[in-house]
């Protein structure tokens, strides 16, 4: 079972109770392309880069600032739902302005804190104002799973069939188990 507490190490950085480093967002962030667009980006223009990239997020920005971000949530909630007519309709209307940003020195402690604090599944990573990163609740999932040797995480992870005698979360409720993905 993971150390519940933390401590300070002669350094300054923190250190799970048994010495064990804590990581630091620049160790667990994305930093591959981080798709950015600029305010006057238009809805439309922003959901089909979505669907193009395969990403639930934009960053919204102004030179290399990050000024926002825009999610398919904020596209659901702020625009569909809304009746908003998406013609026209530009970014820098429906996205969160001034995102919560980390630097990438944070750890990873800091940043569940604040993702908590701010109830934001997203963090802009920046440095010295410019973005280098987004750290993610997947990015999260994806450093328990390094840390965990439980099988059907690891199994739910990588879209793969459980291990023998787990049971399957949505098999329990009626549905069917989704098919490993290739």
């Amino acid at each position: 079972m993971p150390p519940t507490s933390v401590e300070f190490g002669p350094s300054g950085a923190i250190h799970a109770i048994g010495g064990e480093p804590v990581e630091k967002v620049r160790d667990v962030m994305t930093r591959r392309v981080i798709y950015a667009i600029a305010p006057s980006t238009t809805v439309v223009e922003a959901a089909k880069k979505m669907r193009e990239t395969l990403t639930g997020c934009l960053v919204v920005v102004e030179g290399s600032r990050a000024v926002g971000i825009i999610t398919e949530r904020d596209l659901v909630h702020r625009v569909l739902a809304e009746g908003l007519p998406s013609a026209g309709l530009t970014v820098s209307r429906v996205m969160t302005k001034d995102p919560v940003t980390i630097g990438p020195e944070a750890s990873v402690s800091e940043a569940a804190l604040l993702m908590a604090e701010h109830k934001v599944r997203r963090l802009v990573v920046t440095e010295a104002d410019a973005v280098v990163g987004i750290l993610t609740t997947t990015d999260f999932a994806k450093l328990l799973l390094r840390k965990s040797d439980t099988d059907l995480v690891s199994a739910a992870m990588t879209r793969e069939s459980p291990p023998p005698g787990a049971t399957h979360a949505r098999a329990q409720k009626g549905g069917r188990p989704s098919a490993p993905h290739a």
